[in-house]
């Protein structure tokens, strides 16, 4: 049985490297935000095995998946991504290079919503909220008709609205000093490196901080759902 998720730079991990890097490889701040400035001509898969595996697991998908007990994997390997990419990843790798029943949760962060339809990769609507619910429903539908365990979260406002408004017992209420969000973004300013360090980096992706806001959400909304708190085996409750 396996934890699987799938996003973007987000749910990838991208910028997490940096402690690494300042802390075992004598890399600065201003050396971090140069890599970072530098994209795409340097990425961060270039960054060697310790690195990467501090990514691996320090970011919100290990985090929520040492508290359940559950091996993960990510669905892509390389930074990135947008919903799209996510739906034809999970039509390419569901069922056919794993056992659906064998995936005991499957979490989904959808991307800003923005990214596939500029690059025309989704059927044209009339209007933006059409578009932003064929992005959701199409995911929803094919994962139901696999009978696969889901949850999702959104970076953006009117994804996270929509989502909570279709699935409301799958949608990831972002969980913030006392108060919930239908998305990430609205805080991501609080939760990014960017604001960790001052600015010094000016990485906008999840501080270690900010991927321990986003587990804690993940798992919370698990622990509120008794069948998936059944399924997974999990006992007792979570503050």
């Amino acid at each position: 049985m396996i934890a699987l998720f799938i996003g973007d730079s987000f749910t990838w991990g991208q910028g997490l490297q940096y402690y690494p890097l300042m802390q075992n490889k004598g890399w600065s701040m201003a050396d971090c935000d140069n890599f970072y400035k530098s994209r795409p001509i340097q990425r961060f898969e270039s960054l060697g095995f310790e690195v990467d595996e501090f990514r691996k697991q320090n970011g919100f998908p290990a985090l929520v998946s040492k508290q359940i007990d559950l091996p993960f994997n990510l669905l892509t390997f390389e930074n990135g991504g947008d919903n799209h990419r996510i739906y034809t990843t999970l039509k390419n790798i569901l069922p056919y290079s794993m056992t659906p029943n064998n995936v005991s949760l499957m979490v989904i962060q959808f991307s800003s919503p923005v990214r596939s339809i500029l690059q025309n990769l989704e059927v044209k609507k009339e209007t933006i909220d059409e578009q932003i619910v064929n992005q959701i429903v199409r995911i929803a539908t094919y994962l139901n008709g696999l009978k696969i365990n889901w949850l999702a979260l959104s970076w953006e406002e009117t994804l996270g609205s929509l989502l909570k408004e279709l699935y409301p017992d799958n949608h990831i209420p972002i969980l913030y000093e006392g108060n919930t969000y239908d998305n990430f973004g609205t805080i991501l300013g609080e939760l990014s490196i960017a604001k960790e360090t001052n600015k010094q980096i000016t990485d906008n992706h999840f501080s270690m901080y900010g991927h321990k806001v986003i587990a804690n959400s993940i798992i919370s909304k698990i622990y509120s759902r008794k069948d998936l708190v059944h399924h997974l085996n999990l006992g007792g409750t979570y503050d």
